[in-house]
């Protein structure tokens, strides 16, 4: 394998990883959110958004088993990029999205519901962000399967925003 490929290799990896990262650790945040409501309706909304990330967890494992550089429209600007700018790109969640660290963090910290909430909220963003970031790099038929989980974000973004009204 030449060294373009590896580089291109590398990047999908790095990015099918961190959003794997992302939907489990977002997984433990909603599961910690649905432990500590005492309200019916929240647990419910909260186990559900647990399940969508557990869902997303798994398209992006899926994706991340059978890579397929294909040739998306950033695909050859990946192959000159930098090991700089791939790493980058994986530690942009580390400071940003749901990490363990953050979440464990987060649920100590965040006394009320709204807090709680609104931390959720941001994350939702930030996921919606790193997904339209990297979807590019994607093959075609990946974009369209991204396409459809930042909807589902979106759509979590919007239940969450209800809530903190």
């Amino acid at each position: 394998m030449d060294n373009n490929n590896n580089i291109t290799d590398r990047l999908l990896t790095n990015i099918l990883e961190t959003a794997i990262r992302i939907e489990e650790e977002g997984r433990e945040f909603y599961e910690a959110l649905e432990a500590k409501s005492d309200k019916k309706e929240l647990k419910k909304l909260f186990k559900s958004l647990a399940k969508d990330e557990v869902k997303h967890k798994k398209t992006f494992e899926n994706m991340l088993k059978n890579i397929k550089p294909g040739i998306p429209a950033k695909m050859e600007e990946a192959k000159n990029l930098t090991d700089e700018y791939i790493s980058l790109l994986g530690s942009y969640t580390k400071a940003d999205i749901f990490t363990s660290e953050r979440v464990k963090k987060a649920s100590e910290r965040l006394l009320t519901l709204k807090d709680s909430i609104l931390f959720a909220i941001k994350r939702e963003l930030d996921s919606i962000l790193y997904y339209q970031e990297v979807k590019e790099f994607l093959a075609p038929e990946s974009q369209e399967v991204v396409n459809d989980i930042i909807r589902e974000e979106r759509n979590h973004f919007l239940k969450l925003s209800a809530l903190n009204r």
